[in-house]
């Protein structure tokens, strides 16, 4: 592309004299775009925050605060980073979410201290796709089912990566026979509004044929304590997630079921 330091566009101009005020500006190039691989990389203030993470995280108690700390300078690195960083932040706070620590006693009853590990599993969230596989694990596993929330946490937290590898292990998780686990993941996969529409309608109809046989056995016996309460659970996640799948505001099942057989076959996004 000339530019007006070129000598034939200078005569040229001077060849035009008031006419050329008419000719367009030359373009200015484009901004580039910055890619992942563009990033800056093994950046020394990300190995020293992960130093500090592993110091705080190796000595336990009351350090699990500052460990906590790190955890959310680490997220604020991690969109400013390259590949190679963002992989050794989540391998980090992975370590810090399956940190092993013991139960917080009070009296006869102790519950399990879950400060570190929550706050690593939530920050996990907004780092995918580098952190589906950990989370995967995570969410699958048994590990972090010596707590309630924080393995639902860590579902959750699946689901917000928003990368497809993380639909088929919630899918699994929507038919867990705890109905934590099942709420968590159909709650998940409410944030896949943006894939393919014909991933889309698979979901939504695992979805259904999850819920419908226990609203039928409802139907047939309201006085069914175990489907009452997975009802009571899963219901309202599925709700919502079928709305967001749809952009749809059905809140009844029986209609839900009959708009599915009547455009299952249609474009959602026309």
């Amino acid at each position: 592309m000339f530019t007006l330091r070129t000598p034939a566009l200078l005569l040229t101009l001077a060849l035009l004299g008031p006419a050329a005020a008419a000719l367009p500006a030359p373009l200015a190039a484009p901004a580039p775009l910055v890619e992942d691989d563009d990033l800056p990389d093994k950046r020394e203030v990300v190995e020293d925050l992960i130093d500090e993470l592993k110091a705080h995280v190796k000595k336990k108690g009351d350090e699990d605060d500052q460990a906590i700390a790190v955890i959310d300078k680490l997220k604020q690195e991690f969109d400013q980073s390259g590949p190679k960083d963002r992989k050794d932040i989540v391998e980090a706070i992975d370590d810090a979410m399956m940190a092993k620590r013991k139960d917080i006693r009070s009296g006869k009853s102790s519950t399990p201290d879950v400060r570190l590990a929550m706050s690593s599993a939530i920050v996990l969230g907004y780092m995918g796709p580098e952190s589906t596989k950990p989370l995967i694990k995570a969410a699958t596993g048994k590990k972090l089912m010596r707590s309630e929330a924080l393995h639902r946490e860590a579902i959750l937290s699946l689901g917000k990566t928003k990368d497809e590898d993380a639909i088929d292990p919630l899918l699994e998780l929507a038919t867990y026979k705890l109905a934590y686990v099942q709420g968590a993941a159909i709650e998940g996969l409410g944030n896949f509004r943006d894939v393919e529409q014909d991933v889309r309608k698979e979901i939504f109809s695992e979805l259904m044929k999850n819920i419908m046989p226990i609203k039928a056995a409802l139907e047939n016996d309201a006085n069914d304590i175990l489907a009452r309460e997975r009802y009571d659970v899963i219901a309202p996640p599925t709700i919502t997630t079928l709305q967001r799948l749809t952009d749809k505001t059905i809140r009844d099942f029986n209609e839900w079921q009959t708009w599915w057989n009547d455009h299952k076959r249609d474009d959602w996004d026309a």
